[in-house]
């Protein structure tokens, strides 16, 4: 699993208590000395929690434009200078003309004359190994300009000064902010503030705590709720000035049930993982956390709620990619809680510590990562090789319920994990990060796990492989995800037994027309393309009229090889954005099914692709956002638009389209 990496985008629209420690740091930058040198490093010390990078995120805001280059990297504990020097230079802009080298040689190219800011968030143990450090700045030395400047946050450099806890009556005003949201709110539950500044002293001046405590008095505004929580014996395990644990602890404890359990999935991922909101829907539907009383509403509507409610409790934060699709982080003590709280049933291990780490015969989920180094040195790979030949020994594998395969792994790991898969016959989720090893040998373990629900496979790279011989069985899968994978998939013949499977994500929309008989597939949430067939039954139309549950968007193609064009059942596809309609020469069925569709002027459709040879077919389209008009003929067609209420539309475009095809897109 590559760590990820964070930007701008972090910045919190709160900045509590530290207006005097970002202002020196931003003249420093700015204005201060630090312009006139080639480097300098700045240290952001300060105990876990306590708003090192919030802090950061906002100096980074304020400063970005004083800089050509800017990245962001987080570190964590498992820190190795050739994969951070790599992750560096992979963040930096290319350069149309730079030679291929090192990540050394690229960094070197890429600042070259240029000023630069790298953020080293969380950073744990560079600082005991000085020759480390140098290596790490050796190309960052060689920029040829001066001002640049490392930001770096951590819990562990020995300085002089430390970031410390916010000021009392500043937190206290944060808290509140956490609990109430307004002055309106606090005026209306004046009896709790006495128990709230009890409890607000026992946070050590944590903005983490803050948050987390916080919003768990905040579902609860009453004074019986919050007298358990100040009278928790959970306090009494503080073990010094800066320990925010217990806090953490306790909002865990008042967490439903069901989000303990979202919660603590998340200890089998590394520190800093973002989390994309499908992916960890994804994974709950393969555990079945997913449980709802509403027969009207989806699993996965139930799991963007339950997403929602961990960051409204304060145990995810929810940011946004560039494409505006959100993403989710958790806080480096609430990896650690849940750690904590998962370790009875979840282990997540490593090449390094295979062999001294103690495995409890109650482990359900198991996490495994190869770090670089291990597989890089010779030796060490050796005894890494032997100490995962004997893993399926330590552990109760038939019990297993989860398998996490990450890092830097390839053939030589077949055997030991084939046979962890052979043995794990109650395996619901199998999740594989760099499967750049011979995929087909792997998958010949596969054949017992009849119980899997979720099978992703993550930047895998195969000339050929055969799902045949690996999902023909899986009659619970509920998941199959191989879109980030490079290589040719055949399918199974028999794939429409699968008959809970709701997600199959594959790069090429071709391998979803290739399903036969896809109409058993009544669970199925996408099918992007669908071929029509001459008059085999396989992939007659009447197939795409029994999938009720599709959304985003369908294209079907040759339409022209059936009947009528109803059989599709358009009707009840309520939740599709885009529909795309392929018909060779028959403009009379497209006009049939036109027809059939504009009675319904509930069917919401947001953009539409269509061949118009007649003004009476205007009154037949539905409600549009967006209009293409396909081998139109005459500007005259063009201009009826202008006559039509399309009280949605936005925009409207000519194409020429060949070959006579006829195409309309919802």
């Amino acid at each position: 699993m590559s760590r990820p990496v964070t930007t701008s985008e972090f910045i919190d629209p709160e900045f509590y208590g530290r207006v005097s420690e970002g202002i020196k740091i931003i003249n420093d930058i700015t204005q201060g000395d630090c312009c006139g040198k080639d480097l300098t490093i700045i240290p952001i010390v300060g105990s876990g929690g306590i708003g090192k990078t919030t802090l950061t995120q906002h100096v980074y805001k304020k400063v970005q434009n004083h800089f050509d280059v800017k990245v962001w990297v987080c570190v964590s504990l498992n820190f190795n200078v050739y994969r951070l020097k790599e992750e560096i230079a992979k963040l930096m802009p290319e350069l149309k003309d730079e030679k291929p080298g090192s990540p050394d040689d690229l960094i070197e190219q890429r600042l070259k004359s240029k000023r630069f800011l790298l953020v080293l968030d969380d950073m744990w143990n560079c600082g005991n190994n000085e020759d480390e450090w140098k290596r790490l700045l050796a190309p960052l030395r060689k920029a040829q300009s001066t001002g640049n400047i490392i930001l770096v946050t951590t819990r562990f450099l020995a300085v002089a000064e430390m970031l410390e806890g916010l000021e009392s009556e500043v937190f206290w005003e944060l808290f509140q902010a956490c609990v109430f949201g307004d002055e309106k709110s606090i005026g209306n539950h004046a009896d709790l503030l006495v128990t709230g500044k009890k409890i607000a002293e026992k946070l050590k001046g944590s903005p983490l705590a803050a948050k987390t405590v916080g919003r768990l008095l905040r579902n609860h505004l009453d004074l019986e709720h919050w007298t358990s929580v100040l009278e928790s014996k959970e306090w009494e395990l503080q073990t010094g000035d800066n320990d925010i644990m217990p806090a953490l602890k306790l909002s865990y404890d008042y967490l439903p049930f069901h989000l303990q359990y979202c919660f603590t999935y998340c200890a089998l991922f590394p520190e800093d993982y973002r989390f994309e909101s499908d992916e960890m829907v994804h994974l709950w539907i393969g555990l079945d956390i997913l449980q709802s009383q509403n027969q009207n509403k989806k699993v996965e509507e139930i799991g963007l709620s339950y997403l929602n409610d961990l960051v409204n409790y304060g145990f995810f934060r929810k940011d946004m990619n560039k494409d505006g699709s959100p993403y989710y982080t958790m806080h480096d003590l609430l990896h650690e809680l849940a750690l904590k709280v998962s370790s009875y049933e979840y282990l997540a291990i490593s090449s390094s510590n295979v062999r001294s780490v103690q495995i409890p015969p109650s482990i359900r989920h198991l996490s495994i990562v190869i770090d670089d180094s291990d597989v890089n040195d010779r030796a060490t790979f050796e005894n890494v090789k032997k100490d995962f030949s004997t893993l399926h020994k330590r552990i109760d594998v038939e019990k297993l319920q989860s398998l996490i395969l990450s890092g830097q792994y390839h053939g030589s790991f077949v055997i030991p994990f084939g046979n962890l898969l052979s043995k794990a016959k109650a395996l619901r989720v199998i999740l594989m990060f760099n499967a750049s090893y011979d995929m087909e040998n792997m998958s010949r373990n596969f054949s017992k796990l009849i119980h899997l629900r979720y099978l992703r496979i993550v930047k895998g790279y195969f000339q050929v492989l055969s799902l045949s011989n690996i999902i023909s069985r899986f009659y619970h899968l509920r998941i199959l995800d191989v879109r980030q994978c490079s290589g040719h998939f055949n399918l199974p013949s028999d794939m429409s037994n699968l008959v809970k499977l709701r997600h199959f994500l594959v790069r090429d929309d071709s391998l979803h027309s290739a399903i036969a008989k896809v109409g058993k597939l009544k669970c199925l949430q996408e099918l992007r393309r669908f071929e029509v067939k001459g008059q085999a039954e396989a992939f007659a139309l009447r197939q795409i009229g029994q999938l009720e549950e599709l959304k985003g968007s369908l294209s079907i193609y040759n339409l022209e090889n059936s009947e009528t064009g109803m059989e599709a059942n358009l009707l009840n596809k309520r939740h599709l954005h885009k529909l795309e309609l392929m018909i060779l020469h028959k403009q009379n069925m497209f006009l049939k099914i036109l027809n059939h569709i504009a009675i319904y002027g509930s069917y919401i459709l947001k953009r539409m692709e269509a061949p118009l040879a007649h003004h009476g077919w205007w009154n037949k389209f539905p409600p549009l956002g967006e209009l293409w008009l396909v081998n139109v003929s005459g500007e005259e067609s063009l201009s009826c638009t202008k006559s039509q209420s399309f009280q949605n539309l936005k925009s409207s475009n000519r194409v020429q389209k060949t070959n006579n095809t006829s195409a309309v897109v919802w």
